[in-house]
């Protein structure tokens, strides 16, 4: 009988173990479907770089203004922020809205206490600075395509002159964004 109850001791644990693993993936998805749901919705600027990720397939990189910040826009002990400070450090970034758009307006390396009406707060990685302008991104650089369409939207996103491509983010309470839908001269992509 002990030898028995051993087998059914590691068998509820490799159970234990599975569903622990499948209750982790659930809270990844539904955080990103609730951040849809909920989240802050902004509009934001961009340019498009890279169309293909051999793991992921098609994908059209997108570039943001609030990706490049000035240094100065960080606040209070963000203001020696080219001098050793680590890669992936996270930092908070004040969107507010400005004509159609959101921008930029503080960015902080403590999340804010508080944020003014219309203000929206959306969490970002460090990856290099300068005296003059910092580089953050956000997880929203990406922006997935069915396979094969990559590079046909890619082309004519690159002559910028004649394009306008903005992005519809959702961003959570925490600061989490998530591509909703993407527009070219205001029309929406139809996989977006």
């Amino acid at each position: 009988m002990i030898l028995n109850t051993g087998k059914i001791s590691l068998k509820w644990k490799f159970a234990v173990v599975v569903a622990a693993q499948i209750l982790f993936l659930a809270l990844i998805a539904f955080s990103r479907f609730w951040i849809i749901q909920a989240g802050e919705t902004v509009l934001l600027k961009t340019v498009p770089v890279d169309p293909r990720d051999l793991m992921m397939g098609d994908y059209v990189s997108l570039g943001y203004e609030i990706n490049r910040l000035p240094a100065g826009i960080f606040q209070a002990e963000g203001a020696d922020i080219s001098r050793g400070f680590r890669r992936n450090k996270t930092v908070y970034v004040v969107l507010k809205p400005q004509d159609k758009y959101h921008v930029a307006s503080e960015a902080y390396l403590r999340k804010p206490s508080s944020l003014n009406p219309g203000e929206v707060l959306i969490e970002g990685k460090y990856v290099y600075g300068s005296d003059r302008e910092v580089r953050v991104i956000y997880g929203i650089e990406r922006f997935y395509v069915p396979e094969g369409k990559g590079m046909k939207i890619e082309q004519p996103l690159n002559r910028i002159e004649r394009n306008q491509i903005d992005v519809e983010v959702r961003v959570g309470a925490g600061g989490a964004a998530v591509i909703r839908r993407v527009f070219v001269n205001g029309e929406e992509l139809p996989f977006s």
